[in-house]
């Protein structure tokens, strides 16, 4: 299957990239410059290397409560406008993925526990 993965790079992003490599997975990644708030750039690439993904997994995001708080608006761009983005890109499709984009995922700190938590 051919995946995308946007956000490969951050946390959860590599282990997904990880286990879809192990299943046999090609796994696709956005470059590293295209930034996703830009709808003509997210567009354009899908364009060229998107209409024979099997499977999306949007993780792009700026997670960073404290960057949140300091910046809310480009945390907005990134986090809203980019999911738009990625959904009007896989709207365009002229056949949809055969597993449509359905792992959504937020990385955030922990917030309000006082003891440590076994894993």
């Amino acid at each position: 299957m051919r995946a995308l993965i946007t956000g490969s790079r951050g946390f959860v992003g590599r282990w997904l990239r990880r286990h879809l490599r192990s299943l046999g997975d090609e796994v696709v990644e956005l470059p590293e410059g295209l930034d996703i708030r830009d709808r003509a750039a997210v567009l354009s690439w899908w364009e060229r290397e998107g209409q024979d993904l099997e499977a999306c997994y949007h993780l792009a995001a700026q997670a960073s409560v404290a960057r949140s708080f300091e910046d809310p608006e480009a945390t907005w761009e990134v986090n809203a406008l980019g999911a738009v983005h990625v959904v009007e890109a896989l709207a365009r499709f002229d056949r949809p993925p055969k597993r449509p984009p359905d792992l959504w995922f937020s990385e955030a700190h922990r917030v309000g526990l006082g003891a440590e938590l076994e894993m």
